[in-house]
């Protein structure tokens, strides 16, 4: 197979070059895409604690004056806040550094992780469209104008529609996708047909939602930044009236309260103010959504199962040549066809007849860019293409071995499903919506996707899982970007467990419970769901944020790690536990008998429930955005960290060890920086290889790359590596791994700490942070240890707290220096 080398960006581009742009429309839509709202504040007077500064006021029409750290000599000058600057601060962030304008971190230097976003990810164009909206963020007299048009130059056009990955071809075998297309709700299921004959059913009815020829989908929408719009139908799509369908069962079913149209606020809006619990209307569902199976003939069509009231039904559907569509039902194995006169397929749009590959070798390249500790080594593994030969988005973020072969198998976002074996790509199945995980079973696959928990069969052998059945979609799902499903976990009793997102959206169709951002829709959004062998779902746990790794342990305990934001001071792991309130109040509105205004969920008379994590991940230093916790079960295969835990971090492109203790405490250690995409996902193949799964795509990574997978390997070294802390008291322990015969004291160790808050604010600053005095150090090279008493400290507060190690003359675990932290959770 031939790999052309071309870039996403450019081929997803489709903007002609004499059209007219608002510039200050784009900036503001491309300021959202690409992540920036996410660490900088639009708001005047903002107190958050966010990564970056605030945007407002910033950029005047007349530039005015601020101050930076300059970061190669650490030196602090004034500069002029232009449109150089501000170019500069995009293309090359961390060599000037912001310091805060604004209580409570007035005075302090922001960290230095922003990641840089050159030309080839966004073009000067979108560079100054961005400018010129920040320039409105200002107050009279200083604001620029509203609208700014200019001619749009997007870059490459593509000129053939088959060159472009983000549409979805159907040449020689039916293709069903996951889509958010308006007219249906977010969880409907397209089919598209050789034949040119593309159609939905949508869950919300059980019918079929829409019809069209010519195209099948367009996911361009979907794969850009965050997804933040639904997608569109494909390349010259003629929409098909479908008035008087057949009524396919006796009683009406509409399960909008969980399903809703795409822009039906109307319906979350009851959701979230109306009488009715979601908990209630759940139990009275009179339907429920059973799954599909792709047909024996790869050109045939799907089979569509649900159940209404106590009958089952399956349903296929086609529109034959002279336009009638038929639909075949079966309803408790009883089988009657309903035909209704549609228009006839003419002139319909077929792309070239490509045929599809499903498995191509790639070869793996070494990274010498990746900072990792003696003995390990980095490759990078290509992406395969899609189907039909493209470079396409392939964000791996669903990996497990699967035993019986030694094969890893990998879930994504908009790539379907994928094992790899042998340095070969082999397609296993297709059209899943952010499928974030996946666990690998005797018979089936689990998989976590936005709309569901699914388990994919392969009946036939064939090594193409073919039967898709769900296994829990009893949870509100709406077109918004950021609900996300997490998981699944399963633990020792075979309960499987995933995590809801809040979602991001304004108004009253969402609950914030005064925090800036994130809020409950309802529908257990913010919760962790259980899923029992037995199919029931259950409410778990709530008051989650954006929990975006949740897994078991070696002992079958779940823990999920929760990002920074409001009512979240810093990122955390916690242990998941029945019952549980881990923070955010917005989830507390699917509390029986709570609606948004509820005097009981208000955030203070909670705040004492909250459940301590079992680690705290320092902010922009360790963590921006954790995702899933990995142990290491290699039993020394990976290293001399056997069952410790692996955690990446999606913003700033790293990877660190977790070794938990008593009574929440724990202690943190980097371990590989320089990662070419942000980290969410781990695995180990049964050799000790780890897998380690990216994504820059929506939320920018320091790496700069959308999507990666990297596969590190361990040869035997007995280099000293610092393998753990302990504490007891005021004295702590560092433990080296290794050869400690030369091991000495840390002539140059530092020990910083601060605690952080939990607030309705976004994030928190390092509070009480002091500069620690080290009473003594011990050394024992027979133990590989040394032993620091610090001095007692009477500014030092009680509860929770971090304490920063540095040292340069230390054995390092970054580029130049010895860090990690050890953390206590109250």
């Amino acid at each position: 197979m031939i790999v052309r080398s071309v870039s996403f960006l450019a081929l997803a581009t489709t903007g002609l070059s004499a059209a007219e742009v608002d510039l200050v429309k784009l900036g503001k839509e491309t300021f959202n895409a690409v992540g920036c709202a996410e660490c900088h504040s639009e708001i005047k007077d903002d107190t958050s604690v966010k990564t970056g500064p605030g945007l407002y006021g910033l950029f005047p029409t007349t530039p005015r004056k601020r101050d930076i750290i300059e970061a190669g000599e650490n030196h602090k000058h004034t500069i002029t806040a232009d449109y150089a600057y501000f170019n500069k601060s995009l293309r090359s962030p961390n060599t000037e550094v912001a310091i805060s304008e604004v209580a409570p971190t007035k005075g302090t230097t922001f960290l230095p992780v922003m990641p840089a976003y050159p030309e080839t990810f966004l073009n000067a164009q979108k560079a100054k469209a961005i400018f010129h909206y920040l320039q409105t963020l200002n107050d009279d007299g200083l604001r620029g104008p509203s609208k700014v048009m200019a001619e749009l130059k997007e870059g490459t056009v593509v000129k053939d529609i088959h060159e472009n990955p983000t549409e979805i071809l159907v040449t020689d075998r039916t293709r069903i996708f996951r889509a958010r297309i308006p007219g249906s709700s977010a969880r409907a299921v397209h089919v598209g047909h050789p034949s040119g004959l593309n159609y939905a059913f949508d869950p919300r009815n059980m019918t079929i939602s829409k019809v069209w020829w010519g195209g099948f989908l367009n996911l361009k929408n979907e794969m850009s930044g965050r997804g933040n719009n639904p997608s569109t139908l494909g390349n010259k799509a003629r929409e098909v009236s479908l008035s008087n369908q057949p009524k396919l069962h006796d009683e009406p079913v509409d399960l909008s309260f969980k399903s809703p149209l795409i822009n039906d606020g109307k319906t979350i809006e009851n959701n979230l103010w109306g009488n009715e619990e979601f908990i209630d209307q759940l139990k009275k569902a009179n339907a429920q959504f059973i799954g599909y199976d792709y047909p024996s003939d790869p050109k045939g069509h799907p089979t569509f199962h649900y159940r209404v009231g106590k009958d089952t039904y399956s349903l296929t559907f086609t529109i034959k040549a002279d336009g009638m569509a038929i639909t075949q039902s079966t309803k408790n194995g009883k089988a009657s066809n309903h035909a209704i006169k549609t228009d006839k397929p003419e002139s319909i749009w077929r792309p070239n007849p490509i045929p599809s590959t499903l498995s191509q070798q790639v070869a793996l390249t070494p990274m010498d860019q990746v900072v990792l500790l003696p003995g390990y080594s980095a490759e990078r593994v290509p992406a395969p293409t899609d189907p039909h030969g493209r470079p396409q988005l392939f964000e791996p973020l669903g990996m497990a071995l699967d035993p019986k072969d030694g094969s890893i198998v990998v879930t994504t976002r908009t790539a379907g499903v994928w094992r790899f074996k042998d340095n070969t790509w082999t397609m296993i199945a297709d059209g899943l919506l952010d499928a974030l995980g996946v666990i690998v079973e005797k018979d089936r696959l689990v998989v976590g996707q936005k709309a569901e928990l699914t388990a994919l069969y392969d009946k036939n052998g064939d090594g193409f899982f073919e039967t898709f059945r769900t296994l829990s979609d009893d949870f509100l799902f709406t077109a918004n970007y950021h609900g996300y499903l997490h998981g699944p976990a399963k633990d020792k009793a075979g309960n499987y467990y995933f995590t809801l997102n809040l979602d991001h959206r304004n108004g009253r169709q969402i609950h914030k419970a005064n925090g800036p951002f994130m809020g409950s829709q309802g529908g257990y959004r913010g919760w962790t769901l259980q899923v029992t062998p037995d199919g029931k779902t259950i409410p778990f746990a709530m008051g989650l944020r954006s929990p975006a790794g949740i897994s078991a342990s070696p002992e079958g305990k779940i823990y999920y790690t929760e990002n920074q934001g409001e009512y979240n001071g810093t990122s955390k792991m916690h242990l998941v536990q029945k019952g549980n309130y881990y923070g955010h109040p917005s989830g507390l509105v699917d509390v029986p008998g709570m609606k948004p205004d509820s005097p009981e969920i208000a955030w203070d008379k909670w705040a004492p429930k909250r459940a301590a994590s079992v680690a705290l991940l320092p902010h922009g230093r360790i963590a921006n955005a954790p995702g899933s916790p990995t142990w290491d079960t290699t039993g020394g295969k990976f290293g001399p960290f056997a069952g410790d835990i692996y955690c990446g971090d999606q913003t700033l492109s790293t990877l660190f060890r977790i070794a938990l203790k008593p009574k929440n405490e724990a202690a943190l250690i980097h371990f590989a920086d320089g990662f070419p995409s942000g980290l969410m996902r781990q695995t180990f193949d049964n050799k000790g290889a780890m897998y380690v799964g990216q994504t820059g795509r929506g939320w920018r990574a320091r790496g700069g790359s959308q999507h990666a997978l990297v596969k590190l390997t361990y040869t035997e070294n007995d280099s000293p590596q610092l393998k753990d802390i302990s504490r007891k008291s005021d004295t702590f322990t560092l433990h080296f791994s290794g050869n400690t015969k030369g091991l000495e004291e840390g002539t140059d160790l530092a020990i910083e700490s601060w605690f952080y808050h939990d607030k309705p604010d976004y994030g928190s600053p390092s509070n009480n942070k002091l500069k620690e005095t080290i009473a003594s150090q011990k050394v024992n090279r027979a133990k590989g240890t040394i032993t620091i008493k610090l001095k007692p400290n009477d500014q030092r507060k009680a509860g929770s707290r971090v304490f920063y190690f540095s040292s340069k003359s230390l054995p390092k675990n970054r580029k130049d220096s010895l860090q990690a932290y050890y953390t206590i959770s109250q």
